[in-house]
């Protein structure tokens, strides 16, 4: 049977959802906080913390330390090359997002509430916290720094301590749920605690964390014993979460030794609590990847010979009712609005996108304040290996292609695919004047369609809301699944009665649609101005508005009523920010 939530049970672990087993309510150790909690505290919480945060980077308080921002600095600096600047050679607000996006990503394996790409950006408004980041971070660390490039936009340098100050930030943001562990275990934050009560510290830790801000734990029924057959139910890794976690306080009894096994200290106070919360969040999104790589296994093994990256829904939901595999049992809608189906084959039916499954909010492990851990994007590392060859913002279609073409995950036995990713990739080039921007939705899609296992589709108009925000209906009924297993089991004999064998080349591009989206202005695309023309230009610009406006035509007669016009006539590309 399918796990399913009762309505007074919307407050259960939300990312860890997934991975519960389909009998256990973790009802009698949580509690519902009181309505709107969320908008009233986390507007100052976030707004301290920030300050704090800043502080520290720019070298207020402990400040950070120059080697780390060395090793800051050495990620974003190759990453910078690639991005489109503006006009002063800097980059925009929106690709500030996305730099930091990609370095939280790919050291942490976290991702950053409010940086998210914007494909899968997160839309519910009840997320104040995400909402605070997107729109305050580059304005507060702005004005931090003292507007000095408020009108230019941001440098590598900017850009470096704007990561260290988020990296501040998410890495001490365990104090609350610290706290509460705390009070869990009626223990003082001034007490001294061996290593068995520490651990069970911990244990309180993880699990608020894992629970995260939408329920507090119940005190009286976390401490007592015959409750903890009840949370290992509940998360059924618990005693690995449980295991890297004291793995975390070995590795500080480590520190503390220095290489001298004789130096051991029994008592742990406050700070080294803060300190392996820490080491806890810098390193579980990376310890949890091997999870991920079994979901995705498991879907690998449902998808047909032609290796597109895609499951049937009905493959999808069999694996869930012959197989056991509870995980596959969210409801077709959910699915659509999570952006993960692909409706465009006739006889395959419905299938789901393999990278957008596994990107979607339905796999996430935490939801805390600042950030998400859900599975990590593979396709970044494999866009990191394009940028650190171009170095630079556009290439031509040539430079792209020698560089895929040696990458280790492309497909070699696949017929046609190298000629119809020459040939879609060309048409990128002819929309931007022979050209290819890598940071749009064409080479996004493109790489989709050459590492169809790794990159996920940009599907346009999906959102991102979990189980709880969705509803109940998140999940699909037993006879909706057995439905899709037993149409798909009709279309499977029609398909073979009919003789069709496997699809063609150009029939696996059916989803293609050819519409740009840019992350940010390329100057590099932009024609530039012949020499003496700029106030001619203005000048007739100018005369032409004062000759219209005295036969009282309104300028919004230059904006066409179907595409957008910028001032100039000309069509202006829809932005991802």
């Amino acid at each position: 049977m399918p796990f399913t939530l009762k309505s007074q049970q919307w407050m259960v672990i939300l990312c860890v959802l997934p991975f519960l087993t389909p009998q256990v309510s973790a009802q009698r150790f949580l509690v519902e906080r009181p309505a709107g909690w969320e908008a009233k505290v986390q507007a100052d919480m976030v707004r301290t913390d920030l300050e704090r945060a800043m502080a520290d980077a720019l070298g207020h308080g402990h400040g950070v330390e120059h080697s780390r921002l060395l090793q800051i600095r050495g990620y974003l600096s190759t990453l910078f090359q690639s991005l489109p600047k503006n006009s002063h050679g800097r980059i925009e607000r929106s690709m500030v997002r996305y730099a930091l996006h990609r370095y939280f990503a790919e050291r942490y394996g976290i991702t950053v509430k409010g940086l998210e790409p914007t494909k899968f950006k997160h839309t519910s408004q009840g997320h104040v916290g995400a909402q605070i980041l997107l729109d305050n971070v580059p304005a507060y660390a702005e004005a931090v720094l003292e507007g000095r490039f408020a009108n230019h936009g941001f440098g590598l340098e900017d850009s470096v301590v704007m990561a260290a100050s988020l990296e501040q930030l998410v890495l001490g943001s365990g104090t609350w749920a610290l706290q509460k562990a705390y009070n869990l275990q009626n223990f003082t934050t001034s007490a001294s605690l061996p290593r068995e009560s520490f651990e069970e510290l911990l244990n309180a830790y993880v699990l608020q964390w894992l629970v995260g801000d939408a329920a507090d734990i119940d005190s009286e029924e976390f401490r007592n014993t015959s409750n903890r057959a009840l949370i290992e139910e509940s998360v059924p890794q618990w005693i690995q979460i449980r295991d890297f976690a004291r793995g975390e306080v070995d590795r500080l009894e480590h520190e503390r030794q220095n290489g001298n096994p004789f130096v051991s200290e029994t008592q742990y106070n406050l700070k080294d609590a803060q300190n392996v919360v820490r080491s806890i969040t810098a390193g579980f999104g990376h310890w949890w990847e091997p999870t991920c790589q079994e979901i995705k296994g498991n879907l690998l093994a449902e998808q047909d010979a032609s290796n597109a990256g895609r499951v049937r829904l009905s493959a999808f939901y069999r694996r869930n009712i012959q197989k056991g595999e509870w995980r596959f049992g969210e409801s077709e809608a959910y699915l659509r609005e999570l952006g993960v189906l692909d409706d465009t084959s006739s006889w395959r039916g419905p299938q789901v996108i393999i990278p957008n499954y596994m990107q979607s909010s339905s796999n996430c492990i935490i939801t805390s304040t600042y950030y998400h851990v859900c599975c990590i994007n593979e396709c970044e590392a494999l866009l990191k290996q394009v940028e650190d060859g171009i170095k630079a913002p556009v290439a031509t279609p040539s430079e792209v292609l020698e560089i895929v073409k040696n990458m280790t995950a492309m497909e070699v036995d696949r017929p046609g695919l190298h000629t119809s990713l020459s040939q879609q990739i060309s048409r990128i080039a002819e929309t931007h004047d022979g050209k290819v921007p890598l940071h749009g939705r064409l080479f996004a899609q493109w790489m989709h369609y050459a590492f169809p296992q790794e990159c996920p589709f940009p599907y346009r108009g999906a959102k991102a809301r979990t189980p709880a925000e969705f509803g109940d209906d998140h999940i699909a009924s037993e006879e909706e699944m057995r439905r899709h297993v037993k149409e798909g089991k009709r279309s499977e004999s029609q398909r073979q009665s009919n003789g069709i064998v496997e699809e063609d080349e150009e029939e696996r591009w059916s989803q293609w649609v050819h519409e740009e989206e840019l992350l940010a202005d390329y100057v590099d695309l932009q024609p530039p101005m012949v020499p003496g023309t700029t106030c001619l230009f203005i000048l007739a610009m100018v005369l032409g508005a004062v000759a219209l406006s005295f036969r009282g035509i309104s300028l919004n007669l230059f904006m066409s009523s179907g595409a957008k016009k910028d001032t100039f006539g000309m069509s202006v590309k829809h932005h991802l920010v």
